[in-house]
């Protein structure tokens, strides 16, 4: 007897996911290759300690946004030692919940001085290859997403040609960039880029900043998303933080470019629910502003236990153990990758630092009518045919089929911007265990090759 398609849902790709895997698993084994903080939380020494919280959450409201000296200090003290960012605990700040509620927070702050008299519309430059979920937080904050392609070779020269395309085409009209948005990976596409690229970066920014100040118009803001350095190298070479990234010794405090980089603990440590990032700040104004800003003040925040739960994990006592967990982690994914790069090889996209890549999706795999062993289409629990359309349905296919889950990484065409529709999904490649990428593979492959030698609708 055919199987009942369990369908991969519209909406949030990564919750989503995770619902088809539960629903699925109810029925069959399946091979979790979608996002999965439990695969990366220290288990052994002082952070395996710490990393859980089992006390009772306040809902009072946050009166000291940004956690408390103490803890503050203990986190910027890692971001500094591990990640080579300039922070200090009058930088960083401590809050509730993940990484995408710091975007969010990140984006509202950057683009506040066009919301004060309304000159300006504010328009964020974000990589063309991104996550539907960074579209929806700027324009959320009223802020819209101009695309450029980043790339490992020339990212500056890309960033400086969307800034000159945006201008031209806003000629005439009150936008203005505002905000300039990349990540280490940026989701799907990773920025593997070196410290030296960040500074020329910034050498641009900072002269579109003399000419901005010079005109009383808002900052260009570098808004930086580091929620993977988890995956990244452990090198200690006396050089900067050990974690060796793209943002390492990148950022200097109160040059003409303000910069917020967002840290999220979910990833690399598996943060105690529901998750705490931190804000660092690379202008001394935007963080004393940040420290009373209202839409900081009114976030639900926890009491101090549940961030010491976290905060311990961070303390310097824990970094030999620390060290041994991004070592392994790191080892997983390199083994991890071999088997995905023999049988997945040619739909491989470039980048990651050690945590997810992405594969693309064949344009020959959709448009298609899967059949059963029986020559019959399948068909969803109320009776209607499964007709593979996109790239959800293609997964959900092989999620069906081979029980592999992966999450959904389309990138919509915006010809004005003229940035290409592809077809991804993203997979996790940090299991200790190495049968889920073998597994993952071998099921993703099979499910592709069906699909390609499927009847076409």
């Amino acid at each position: 007897m055919s199987i009942v398609i369990v369908p991969y849902e519209e909406g949030a790709a990564v919750q989503k996911a995770v619902a088809l895997a539960t629903e699925l698993g109810k029925r069959q084994r399946i091979t979790a290759w979608h996002q999965g903080a439990e695969e990366t939380q220290p288990t052994e020494g002082q952070p395996g300690n710490h990393r859980t919280y089992t006390g009772q959450l306040s809902p009072a409201y946050n009166k000291d946004p940004g956690g408390t000296p103490a803890q503050r200090e203990i986190v910027a003290e890692f971001c500094s030692s591990a990640l080579g960012l300039p922070a200090t605990r009058n930088n960083t700040f401590l809050d509730q919940n993940n990484g995408r509620w710091g975007l969010n927070q990140a984006i509202h702050i950057a683009a506040a001085p066009c919301f004060v008299d309304w000159r300006y519309r504010p328009v964020g430059y974000v990589p063309a290859r991104r996550w539907d979920m960074v579209t929806d937080e700027f324009n959320y904050n009223y802020v819209a997403p101009w695309g450029y392609y980043l790339a490992r070779e020339g990212t500056p020269e890309n960033i400086k040609a969307a800034h000159e395309n945006h201008r031209m085409q806003a000629e005439g009209t009150n936008e203005l960039g505002v905000i300039l948005y990349h990540g280490e990976p940026s989701n799907p596409e990773s920025f593997e880029g070196s410290p030296e690229q960040i500074r020329q970066i910034h050498t641009f920014t900072d002269s579109v900043n003399l000419e901005r100040q010079a005109a009383s118009q808002p900052p260009l803001v570098d808004l930086g998303d580091f929620p993977y350095w988890g995956g990244a190298p452990v090198v200690e070479d006396g050089v900067g933080g050990w974690l060796k990234t793209a943002y390492n010794e990148a950022y200097v405090m109160n040059s003409p470019t303000p910069g917020i980089i967002i840290v999220g603990f979910s990833k690399g440590i598996g943060a105690a629910r529901p998750g705490v990032h931190a804000l660092v700040f690379t202008n001394s104004e935007m963080a004393a502003a940040y420290a009373v800003d209202s839409k900081a003040r009114t976030s639900l925040s926890y009491e101090p236990a549940f961030f010491d739960a976290v905060v311990g994990t961070l303390h310097p006592n824990s970094y030999p153990d620390l060290k041994t967990h991004f070592r392994n982690m790191r080892g997983n994914y390199e083994r991890n990758l071999v088997p995905v790069q023999e049988h997945l090889g040619h739909l491989l996209q470039d980048g990651g630092i050690g945590m997810v890549r992405s594969l693309g999706v064949p344009d020959d795999a959709l448009n298609k009518l899967p059949l059963d062993s029986n020559g019959q289409p399948y068909r969803y629990a109320d009776g209607s045919v499964f007709e593979v359309r996109t790239t959800r349905h293609a997964l959900a296919y092989i999620a069906n089929r081979y029980g592999v889950i992966t999450v959904d990484q389309t990138i919509k065409a915006e010809p004005r911007q003229g940035i290409r529709a592809e077809n991804l999904a993203r997979i996790a490649l940090k299991s200790p265990d190495p049968n889920v990428a073998v597994e993952g593979a071998q099921g993703f492959a099979q499910g592709i090759e069906d699909l390609q030698a499927a009847p076409a609708l």
